[in-house]
């Protein structure tokens, strides 16, 4: 991992090659969940984010029971503390408050008192929601008929983690004609990443079934491997469907 902002800058290759304008998946706000530790670092991760073409970033932090305990005051108030920061470092880039939500016992006692959620746009109600990771169909399937009965409509944190919905393709199709939006990870094309996450990666965009692309960086570290990762065909891919985010545009 490079340790400041210059040595990250100077290892660039991919600027100017792709055009990633809106990243509508991030953790960058301080100490919200596993993302940056001070508002420094949440500053340095915008500057190298805006290396990669980025103009807007939708910051999406866990709200998760027990876990991450992120009220909607709470998140707003770091974006805007983010963005005061970034305007005195003449960072050009704009910040959305958004949420990534854990569907449990919890998230479903949020909705049914009518607590007001933190969507990826003001149009269409996009929400962000992560599932736990061996969520079948029919979890999934009660979780997109619940959401959309509160007026949301569900987008499914990088897709391309659940296994289990990929053992039958027909369930896949069939989440999708619900109304179940898939979101992807740029960070899912990394080395490291699990074989099976990059076969159902790959399903995905073969199948054309990709809504939303999202960086999920959680640190420069990860900024850093964005920008210096070059010659894979899964991420020049993603990189060229992250233009669907346009509808996400604020």
């Amino acid at each position: 991992m490079l340790n400041n902002f210059t040595e990250i800058i100077e290892k660039i290759t991919l600027k100017g090659q792709h055009n990633f304008e809106i990243d509508m998946h991030s953790h960058i706000l301080p100490n919200l969940d596993h993302g940056p530790s001070d508002i420094d670092i949440s500053v340095e991760i915008c500057k190298v984010i805006k290396h990669l073409g980025v103009n807007k970033i939708i910051i999406t932090p866990h709200v998760m029971n027990g876990f991450y305990e992120n009220s909607n005051e709470i998140i707003l108030q770091k974006t805007s503390d983010l963005q005061k920061k970034l305007l005195e470092a003449e960072v050009g880039l704009k910040l959305k408050a958004a949420a990534e939500y854990y569907v449990d016992d919890n998230f479903f006692g949020i909705l049914k008192r009518n607590g007001k959620l933190l969507t990826l746009d003001e149009n269409f109600n996009y929400l962000l929601i992560e599932a736990p990771l061996l969520s079948g169909f029919d979890f999934l399937k009660y979780t997109v008929e619940r959401l959309k009965i509160f007026g949301y409509a569900p987008v499914l944190a990088h897709t391309e983690k659940y296994n289990s919905v990929f053992e039958d393709a027909s369930k896949l199709f069939m989440l999708k004609k619900m109304g179940l939006k898939f979101q992807t990870d740029l960070i899912s094309t990394f080395p490291n990443a699990p074989k099976s996450k990059k076969e159902n990666l790959s399903f995905l965009i073969d199948n054309d079934l990709i809504d939303f692309v999202g960086s999920n960086v959680h640190s420069l570290g990860q900024c850093d491997d964005l920008l210096t990762y070059k010659n894979h065909n899964q991420l020049d891919k993603l990189l060229k469907i992250s233009t669907k985010n346009q509808l996400l545009d604020f």
